[in-house]
């Protein structure tokens, strides 16, 4: 009974991370309305602004990953008395917010790729914990398709952003 409580909560703590994306999607779109189309992307941090880097959809909704990935990391060592995987679940799961944040400070064009990549690439592997838990039959079914649901929404963002990345690296090596 307390983890379908503690399960609750997560799910309570979710709807306010969307609420706070609805809010951002509203700056991104003022911010479009006075710059120009040319000013906002998918992953606004391309802007090379940390301010709107950090405040950007995929950098709010990894947070919120991360935070739901951790009380699930507790839910499972209180309730489920699993200690082992969890920690792979953390690690991964945290990693992808943690790789978004370090393109604040890439040092190039490539090297924001690359972490760009690496988040994808812990978003890919938590993505296999996931699928663990659910097929070992440590979480349900609603709890499975909610964490997935969320990671499939940041891996989409990624995989967008780093097409997105590629390309205008690409646009600006060929001006050159």
């Amino acid at each position: 009974m307390a983890g379908a409580l503690i399960f609750r909560k997560v799910l309570s703590l979710f709807s306010f991370q969307l609420f706070l994306t609805s809010r951002l999607i509203k700056v991104a779109k003022f911010i479009l309305r006075s710059n120009g189309p040319h000013s906002i992307s998918p992953f606004p941090f391309l802007l090379s602004n940390s301010f709107i880097m950090q405040n950007s959809v995929a950098h709010i909704k990894a947070k919120a990953f991360a935070v739901r990935i951790i009380k699930f990391t507790h839910y499972l060592e209180k309730e489920k008395h699993e200690f082992t995987l969890s920690k792979q679940i953390l690690r991964s799961g945290t990693s992808i917010g943690a790789n978004l944040h370090e393109c604040i400070n890439a040092q190039s064009k490539q090297d924001f790729i690359h972490k760009l990549s690496i988040a994808l690439k812990e978003a890919n592997e938590t993505e296999y914990w996931l699928e663990l838990f659910y097929e070992s039959e440590i979480i349900d079914e609603q709890e499975f398709i909610s964490l997935r649901t969320d990671l499939n929404d940041l891996i989409s963002l990624l995989v967008t952003s780093i097409k997105t990345a590629k390309k205008n690296n690409e646009c600006q090596n060929a001006a050159h």
